[in-house]
């Protein structure tokens, strides 16, 4: 899933690719979505050597901001197994990613305000470079409910036609037999 803001200033997230007729289970869990990668609490790092981890990722996870910076995060289970719960992270700049002046202006924002030029973009790619720098080396453990929610597929974020199963229309469809 792909999830975004429109604008600096903007509360909420939107999802893409969302089908016209649907509609969210929850804003706080779209936004959650991104704000989680925004925010990640590291539980443990390893130096990569230390840690069997799967060939593939089983997932990645891409952060851009509007002032060229992007974070990505790869997620991997142990090589013997089980849930994702290890991650690698990088970060780059591009310049193809610094938003339009018009775009940088959310609701909240001065008329007035000056839009970063240049300069900015330089310490944003030097800010990059040192977060790489920083960040590549190692592998990081997450606490799963973080990981749960940067992993979101569609079927998690939008409501269903069809309707949930609940313990209770279960048991009357099919009661427990008597002792």
């Amino acid at each position: 899933v792909r999830v975004y803001r429109d604008a600096r200033g903007a509360k909420d997230f939107t999802l893409a690719d969302k089908p016209r007729k649907a509609a969210l289970k929850s804003q706080f869990t779209l936004n959650d979505v991104a704000q989680t990668m925004g925010r990640l609490t590291l539980s443990d790092v390893h130096r990569p050597q230390d840690v069997a981890l799967a060939a593939k990722p089983a997932f990645t996870a891409t952060l851009e901001t509007f002032d060229g910076l992007r974070l990505t995060l790869d997620a991997f289970a142990a090589k013997s197994g089980g849930d994702a719960k290890y991650v690698t992270l990088a970060a780059a700049y591009d310049p193809a990613l610094v938003a339009a002046p018009a775009a940088q202006k959310g609701p909240g924002d001065k008329k007035d305000q000056p839009v970063k030029g240049p300069a900015a973009a330089a310490d944003v790619a030097k800010e990059a470079k040192q977060l790489d720098a920083r960040l590549r080396p190692w592998v990081y453990e997450l606490p799963p409910f973080q990981l749960g929610n940067i992993n979101k597929t569609m079927a998690d974020l939008l409501q269903s036609d069809k309707p949930e199963k609940t313990a209770a229309a279960h048991a009357a469809v099919h009661p427990a037999p008597h002792r």
